[in-house]
């Protein structure tokens, strides 16, 4: 069974066809990587995925359950996280209240509780604050705690918003170009990164422009091109496949 399973994804916009039919599958563990020109779809995927588009046609199955059509923070709260191609922090909050706000998924104490503060609205508060510490931690941010998210390196930025999806301890990670305007060194770092979240038992879908961070990590790419997919396979199979090649010119070099 699939992780994640899209099928005959299709969306329109007004007239424009920005999916056509495009099918594929995400396995447990795995680190795929959806790669194309600008204006692909790939980005597309991902807010279709995360609840953001409603499609045209097709179903996307998560854990073998439908998702299209859930409100977005149900499918947050089914285990799906993401990131953005533009950071989404909340600029005059510290990085630890950023993080704090995403485990608000998981709230289970009523209102009244917190008010009043009953033990187990403490103990939940203890609870989150030290996942939010944890993942800081995760990301190289535990010097970074209370620091007002404005205030922080681009680098850091994109971190701390890496550090917001993994607080709701997701089966599956959409990161979204998380490297950027990052310089070669932090994309370096970042590779790294990104694959100790799969030894913790994330998997990964990725949407990327950097080819070497791409080639670098996937177990698998797919390729778009006009809302079509054109390619999947290895990294070494996309990389020498002569669609993927015509796609790409004029672009960036595979």
């Amino acid at each position: 069974m699939s992780l994640l399973e899209i099928q005959d994804l299709t969306m329109t916009f007004g007239g424009l066809r920005a999916l056509d039919q495009v099918s594929l599958n995400v396995e447990e563990g795995e680190i795929v990587s959806l790669i194309g020109p600008n204006g692909a779809g790939k980005t597309t995927v991902f807010n279709i995925i995360s609840g953001i588009y409603n499609p045209a046609a097709g179903r996307i199955l998560f854990c073998d359950r439908p998702l299209h059509g859930q409100p977005m923070w149900k499918i947050a709260r089914s285990g799906i996280g993401r990131t953005f191609q533009n950071i989404r922090l909340f600029s005059s909050l510290t990085a630890l209240e950023n993080v704090r706000i995403s485990l608000t998924a998981h709230l289970r104490y009523s209102v009244l509780g917190s008010v009043l503060l009953l033990r187990s609205s403490r103990t939940a508060e203890k609870r989150f604050d030290s996942r939010a510490r944890e993942v800081l931690d995760l990301m190289g941010l535990e010097q970074r705690t209370e620091t007002v998210a404005s205030s922080l390196t681009y680098g850091q930025q994109r971190r701390l918003e890496m550090a917001r999806a993994l607080a709701l301890e997701p089966k599956l990670l959409l990161l979204d170009e998380p490297s950027a305007g990052m310089p070669t060194h932090e994309t370096l770092e970042l590779m790294e990164t990104v694959k100790g979240f799969r030894e913790r038992g994330i998997t990964i879908f990725l949407v990327e422009h950097d080819m070497k961070m791409v080639m670098g990590i996937s177990d698998r790419v797919v390729v778009l091109d006009n809302g079509i997919k054109i390619a999947e396979g290895t990294p070494d199979g996309v990389r020498n496949n002569p669609e993927v090649i015509r796609a790409y010119l004029g672009e960036e070099d595979l």
